[in-house]
């Protein structure tokens, strides 16, 4: 692996390293206790659930281009100075750069976080056939440069499907949008790059994401909101995929928790591929269960597998001898 010279330079220099680090950190640690403290205060009280027009500090930056600028102005010339010295040094921000977008999270509090965006040209989305929406709060204000695109509005149907509804969008400087939940954009073409402030809220029980196609509503994919639950769901399909029927006590055990009805029928699915007494033992179980939101899509999968495979019958629980 060809490493360079700058690079390989500065791994020598362990010294460098630590005092460009340091200089970053003091840069940022400058900018939270001059600048950014009312708007981190309020950042705290957003975090812990107060209204955003209640947060006066922070809503000033998230309304006002002017305002934002005087917020970031000073981190970003700080930071600048620093890297301009030694363009190695790693800014001490939670940040990201891929395809033309890139995110740098200034700062978190709760389930709430202030982040820098930058859209450039490459970013900007190609002419797809489905839109995603996705539960919590979100504010933008764009501080720089110009874009194009969408937004959409979703009216959810009793069938699953839904009604979106667009309207042209046209982004530069000042524009300010509150989105998340039934609000969302797209951005089809883009002048150069965009630069965004943006402010998010996780719900406390954040609902499941999904992705419709546009031309008629209907649902394409549907994902937790919940990242820990993510991380569960993801645990249990590599569970079934590899076979490890050992697991399946411990997704019985989920099927009737008190997690999400998402997670817990994806568990059920699961154990009847792993362990299919089990798994149909449950299913009956919840089938019968007046109370469980899951009992009627238990009672329909339940029906179909004794249409197809009647040996099952076997399997389900004994009639009561009375």
């Amino acid at each position: 692996m060809r490493i360079d010279p700058a690079i390989a330079e500065w791994r020598r220099d362990s010294a460098a390293q630590r005092s460009a680090q340091r200089d970053l950190e003091c840069a940022r640690q400058h900018w939270r206790d001059g600048a950014a403290r009312p708007l981190l205060a309020d950042l705290d009280r957003f975090g812990a659930g107060e209204e955003l027009d209640r947060c006066n500090a922070l809503a000033r930056a998230l309304h006002c281009a002017c305002t934002g600028d005087a917020l970031i102005a000073p981190l970003v010339s700080a930071m600048v100075e620093c890297q301009l010295e030694r363009p190695l040094g790693q800014i001490p921000f939670r940040h990201h750069y891929s395809h033309g977008s890139g995110l740098v999270q200034l700062a978190a509090s709760g389930g709430a976080s202030l982040s820098l965006v930058l859209y450039e040209a490459a970013s900007a989305t190609d002419q797809a056939g489905t839109i995603a929406f996705a539960d919590g709060e979100r504010y933008e204000l764009c501080l720089a440069g110009a874009a194009s695109g969408r937004l959409f509005a979703l009216n959810e149907l009793a069938d699953g499907a839904a009604r979106i509804a667009s309207e042209p969008l046209y982004l530069r400087r000042g524009v300010a949008l509150r989105l998340g939940g039934d609000r969302t954009k797209r951005l089809d073409t883009i002048a150069g790059r965009v630069v965004i402030l943006r402010l998010t809220r996780e719900a406390v029980k954040p609902a499941p994401s999904h992705e419709y196609r546009i031309a008629d509503g209907a649902l394409i994919h549907r994902a937790s909101g919940d990242r820990e639950e993510s991380r569960e769901e993801i645990a249990i399909a590599l569970l079934a995929r590899m076979g490890r029927r050992d697991a399946a006590t411990v997704l019985t055990t989920i099927t009737r928790s008190e997690r999400s009805d998402h997670l817990r029928w994806q568990a059920l699915r699961a154990t009847l591929a792993l362990d299919t007494a089990c798994g149909f033992a449950q299913l009956c179980a919840i089938a019968e269960d007046g109370s469980d939101a899951l009992q009627e899509p238990a009672r329909q999968l339940q029906d179909h597998l004794l249409a197809r495979h009647e040996q099952l019958a076997r399997l389900g629980p004994e009639p009561c001898p009375a």
